[in-house]
C-alpha cells in the first residue's frame, strides 16, 4: 500500500527527498548548527549504544551552545574595541586588562574543548588495534579469545595466518577494529612476504599496537624488526606462553633478551 501511494505521488509531480535534505534545510534555515547537522549522520552510523548517546548529546546542541557562548564574549569585546576606534571621544578605549581576561578565558575554554576532540573521535569512529608478533606468538588465539568465538584458524604450525583478518569488537561502548596480522619474520616465501607487507600496512593504520612476545623464544631479531615498524605508535607489550616455561619465570623476565631496555 505504501509503495502504491508513493508511486501515485511521484506520478503527480512529487519527488523523493535527497539523502540528508531535511537536515540540510534545517541547517540553512538556522534551525540547527553545523555540529548538530554532523551528529545526525553520527546517529545513523552509530555501531554501539555509547556512540548513539554521544551523537544524541551533540544533537541537543550542547557543544554548539558552548561554542556560541565563547563566540559571543569575543564578539562583544570586538564590538567595544571597534566602537572605541570609531568614536574615541564618546566611548574611549576598551580596558586592556578586560580584553586580555576575555581572550585568556576564551583560549582556555577552546583548548579544553579541543582536548575532548581525540576521545570524541575514538568514540565516534572507533579504534583500530593491530595484533602483531612473530609467527605462532599467539595472535590468532588472542583474537578468538577477545571475540569469544573462533574467528581465526589456530594451529601449532608457524605461519598459519597468511593475511590480515579484521573483526569489530564492542569494548565498553567503543567499537574496536581488531586486526590479526600475519607473523613477521625473515622469509623467502613469496606468499608469506605478501602477508608480512600487509602486516606492515596494518601497523601503519592502527591507533594501538599489541605486540605479542613468545616468552619461550625470547626477544630476537624478529621482534626488533616489528618494533622498528611500530615504534612511532603506542605499543602494548604482551608476554605470552608463560605456562610453557621450563624454569623460574621471575629470573627469566629479568634478562634483557626478554624485555629490551628501550621498552
Amino acid at each position: 500500500i505504501c509503495r502504491e501511494i508513493l508511486a501515485l505521488l511521484l506520478q503527480q509531480g512529487a519527488r523523493l527527498a535527497r539523502r540528508g535534505e531535511f537536515t540540510e534545510r534545517a541547517f540553512i534555515n538556522g534551525k540547527i548548527d553545523l555540529t548538530q547537522a554532523e551528529s545526525v549522520l553520527d546517529i545513523i552510523q552509530a555501531k554501539t549504544a555509547k556512540q548513539g548517546r554521544l551523537a544524541v548529546s551533540t544533537l541537543t546542541g550542547r557543544l554548539g551552545k558552548q561554542i556560541d557562548l565563547i563566540r559571543s564574549e569575543l564578539l562583544s569585546v570586538q564590538t567595544r574595541v571597534v566602537a572605541g576606534i570609531d568614536f574615541p571621544e564618546e566611548i574611549g578605549d576598551a580596558p586592556e586588562p578586560e580584553i586580555e581576561e576575555v581572550a585568556k578565558r576564551a583560549r582556555a575554554q577552546l583548548f579544553s574543548l579541543s582536548q575532548t576532540a581525540k576521545s570524541g573521535r575514538f568514540l565516534r569512529e572507533g579504534l583500530k588495534l593491530a595484533l602483531v608478533g612473530r609467527p605462532n606468538a599467539g595472535k590468532s588465539s588472542l583474537l578468538n579469545q577477545l571475540l569469544k568465538f573462533e574467528r581465526a584458524i589456530v594451529t601449532p604450525i608457524a605461519g598459519t595466518t597468511r593475511d590480515s583478518i579484521e573483526e569489530i569488537l564492542d569494548l565498553n561502548g567503543i567499537p574496536i577494529t581488531l586486526v590479526d596480522t600475519a607473523g613477521i619474520r625473515h622469509t623467502e616465501d613469496q606468499v608469506e612476504l605478501i602477508g608480512i607487507e600487509r602486516s606492515r600496512q596494518a601497523i601503519a593504520e592502527a591507533d594501538l599496537i599489541i605486540l605479542l612476545l613468545d616468552l619461550t623464544a625470547g626477544w630476537k631479531e624478529a621482534e626488533d624488526q616489528i618494533y622498528e615498524y611500530a615504534k612511532e605508535k603506542s605499543i602494548l607489550l604482551v608476554a605470552n606462553k608463560i605456562d610453557l616455561f621450563e624454569s623460574d619465570l621471575a629470573n627469566k623476565i629479568k634478562e634483557e633478551m626478554y624485555f629490551p631496555k628501550h621498552l
